[in-house]
């Protein structure tokens, strides 16, 4: 992996979503000076040249730029590798129509932290694996926790299996003929 993506360190947290302010990477910059100086953290999805300098900026101000690598659009290989490697996934999103992200993560056998807006606490349905996407102190204190707390990443691991057994074709399928059933 580390030859598809220089840079890339040992024990990494992971995050998808490019520079749209709902994807709210700016508030997990934020948390990075509250987060252990061997942290780096993994950015993958499009982003614009200016939102990228900025994110870039809040890194070094965290103890420097080599924290944030940020990846742009990868190969779907590449990004199963990195979810299966990153030691944690983190989306604190503020808006989401489903958070694929997340059950991309789950199926990989992530330790995964989410926001606890919109749709995203439906995909993994475990209240303990949610954060206030708008609390950069608290994003930190849930990383933490899944870098460093067995019983919170055994927990996470626990409701990421579930998911992805909820989420299979089969399983939607099923659920959606009993909806339409009850009509």
């Amino acid at each position: 992996l580390r030859n598809a993506v220089p840079g890339l360190r040992e024990g990494f947290v992971l995050t998808v979503g490019g520079s749209d302010e709902r994807k709210n990477v700016r508030r997990l910059l934020e948390a990075l000076p509250h987060l252990p100086d061997d942290v780096q953290l993994v950015q993958v999805g499009r982003t614009d040249p200016a939102a990228r300098e900025e994110w870039h900026r809040l890194a070094a101000a965290a103890g420097g730029r080599d924290r944030l690598l940020t990846l742009d659009v990868v190969p779907d290989a590449v990004l199963r590798r990195l979810y299966q490697a990153c030691a944690a996934f983190v989306f604190v999103s503020l808006e989401e129509g489903f958070g694929l992200p997340v059950l991309e993560a789950a199926r990989s056998g992530a330790v995964i932290v989410t926001s606890d807006r919109t749709s995203v606490p439906e995909v993994l349905d475990e209240p303990a694996t949610t954060v206030d996407p708008l609390d950069p102190v608290a994003i930190a204190r849930a990383v933490q926790r899944a870098l460093h707390d067995d019983a919170y990443r055994a927990l996470a691991l626990a409701a990421a299996e579930r998911a992805v057994a909820r989420h299979t074709w089969e399983a939607v399928a099923q659920r959606m003929m009993g909806e339409w059933a009850a009509l």
